[in-house]
């Protein structure tokens, strides 16, 4: 986000436009709090049904488990294979990830030192 809680992506437009991709605005009442976008495109050159290509809680609502509750919703929207990329230094987002695939025996992939990829089945 920028200065102005404006956040920038490249692919944005794309995800109202390419049926391949699906954008969730997620909402606390009627409040938006933040957003995931989920597409078909690896990060380690398999065939996903779902990537999760971006995730995110603003951060005046993080800390109240509405992540983990919209993750978990969506993952049980979307039954299929799965992949979900985080940074290492990000330990809110690993924890987050690790608890969410824990059940699901995720392989996991080190794409680099701070990459890390979980590959799993719902």
């Amino acid at each position: 986000m920028d200065e102005k809680g404006n956040y920038h992506y490249g692919f944005f437009d794309d995800y109202f436009t390419d049926p391949k991709r699906i954008a969730y605005l997620i909402y606390d009442d009627e409040r938006l709090i933040g957003f995931a976008f989920l597409c078909p495109y690896s990060n380690i050159g398999q065939y996903p049904d779902y990537t999760m290509a971006e995730f995110t809680i603003f951060p005046a609502y993080r800390r109240q488990h509405f992540a983990l509750k919209a993750a978990e919703l969506i993952l049980m929207r979307h039954p299929g294979k799965w992949e979900i990329k985080y940074n290492e230094k990000n330990t809110g987002g690993r924890r987050l990830w690790n608890t969410l695939t824990e059940a699901y025996q995720p392989e996991i992939y080190h794409l680099n030192e701070e990459e890390t990829v979980l590959a799993f089945e719902v």
